[in-house]
């Protein structure tokens, strides 16, 4: 189920795939392949996760992907 919220900040965007790794990868080992996909519902959010994933180490394994009726981003 794609998840749907409204991230204020890049800062805060970031805060929810640490908090998000870290489930998935406690230890915080090197991961080559992608392990985690997470889904967005609305553009915002995806647009903010986006670029909150760009200044992150160690999260090559986590891709953010656009879900639902509204994933056309050429808008």
């Amino acid at each position: 189920m794609p998840i749907n919220r409204n991230f204020k900040s890049t800062e805060e965007a970031r805060d929810y795939i640490k908090t998000t790794s870290k489930t998935i990868n406690p230890s915080n080992a090197t991961l080559k392949f992608h392990r985690l996909t997470i889904l967005v519902s609305n553009k915002p959010d995806y647009e903010i996760l986006n670029t909150a994933l760009t200044g992150m180490h160690n999260v090559k394994w986590i891709k953010i992907k656009l879900e639902g009726p509204n994933n056309d981003l050429s808008q």
